[in-house]
């Protein structure tokens, strides 16, 4: 079908831990706004393309990172259910619960999260950036399988009491 184009959740639903939701929708929105305002609106075919291809190099490595993410994030949660510990090659997924663990611990892997997080540049373009890699593998060797959450908390409490 031709002359229906999709933006926000109708192209795709995300992971709300992230809040990625309207930006990803927003952004949608204006490439779609500037494929209009640059294609062929009366050949409705070409402006589908036009649109797809704004969105595989813009939008999809963000969503791509999302749908990984929580491929591996399910799959550790049924290994613990089951009393198990969940085991992948992937070295993105390493990548990242090093990251994860190591991330309060340097202001440069704070920024590279905002960065993903806004939505300024896919995970990928980040870790080019030199010597991050390093930086989260060194700071975030000692990854838990569960992070103690209730240890911000009671540094939470005890700061404002």
């Amino acid at each position: 079908m031709t002359g229906l184009l999709a933006v926000g959740d109708a192209w795709a639903t995300t992971n709300t831990t992230f809040g990625l939701g309207l930006s990803m929708g927003l952004t949608q929105a204006a490439l779609l706004r500037d494929t209009i305002d640059t294609g062929d609106i009366a050949d409705p075919a070409k402006l589908s393309v036009a649109f797809a291809e704004a969105l595989e190099s813009t939008v999809v490595p963000f969503y791509q990172a999302l749908r990984d993410w929580d491929t591996h994030r399910f799959a550790e949660t049924d290994a613990v259910l089951r009393g198990e510990r969940y085991e992948t090659e992937d070295p993105a997924w390493h990548l990242i619960k090093a990251l994860d663990t190591a991330k309060p611990s340097h202001p440069d892997l704070l920024s590279a999260i905002a960065d993903v997080g806004s939505m300024l540049e896919p995970a990928a373009q980040v870790l080019t950036r030199p010597g991050l890699i390093d930086l989260i593998m060194t700071l975030g060797s000692d990854t838990a399988d569960s992070p103690d959450h209730g240890r911000f908390r009671r540094e939470l409490l005890t700061a404002i009491s």
